[in-house]
């Protein structure tokens, strides 16, 4: 019998837990394993708080500030909770010169929130990038990860109107 006493996690929950090790032979250390295990962690929760961070590190024995400059340096971590529909808006060179500063306001003033800001029944987050590499659809944003463009706001009208359809059509 064993008197190692294992720490209880709040997030990495012997599921998350089963999936990292399932990845752990994939890579070469720990350190190569963050991602993936980052990737675990919040798709089974839809974010990362900071204190699934420190878990995180203290389970892969390596400094808590080797994940947080990880989480908090790529957009596709989440530190926050984020709506079902997450909605990048592209601000880069391409898509500012075609309207896309305009188009951010008219998305948040039409979802009635800030930017990164959860809508009260948890469908939208809107958030601004810097790019999202698909310059030719111009003005363009990404919804969960389809890139949608060239968008104006009767497009984004109905972009709106297709997922909230689809979001009652998925709930029992």
């Amino acid at each position: 019998m064993s008197s190692r006493v294992e720490p209880a996690y709040r997030y990495l929950t012997p599921e998350v837990c089963a999936r990292i090790e399932a990845l752990r032979p994939r890579y070469p250390d720990r350190r190569a394993l963050l991602m993936p295990a980052l990737w675990a962690i919040q798709e089974a929760h839809g974010w990362i708080p900071l204190e699934a961070q420190t878990e995180l590190a203290a389970y892969l024995e390596i400094p808590a500030v080797w994940v947080h400059e990880v989480v908090s340096f790529y957009n596709m971590y989440h530190e926050r909770p984020v709506g079902r529909y997450l909605i990048y808006v592209c601000g880069n060179i391409a898509c500012s010169l075609r309207g896309a500063r305009r188009l951010l306001r008219y998305l948040l003033d039409r979802l009635g929130v800030t930017e990164r800001a959860v809508t009260p029944d948890g469908l939208f987050t809107v958030e601004r990038v810097q790019c999202i590499g698909a310059c030719e659809l111009a003005p363009v944003v990404q919804v969960n990860g389809e890139f949608i463009g060239p968008v104006d706001e009767a497009r984004l009208d109905d972009l709106i109107t297709t997922l909230r359809a689809k979001a009652r059509e998925a709930t029992p």
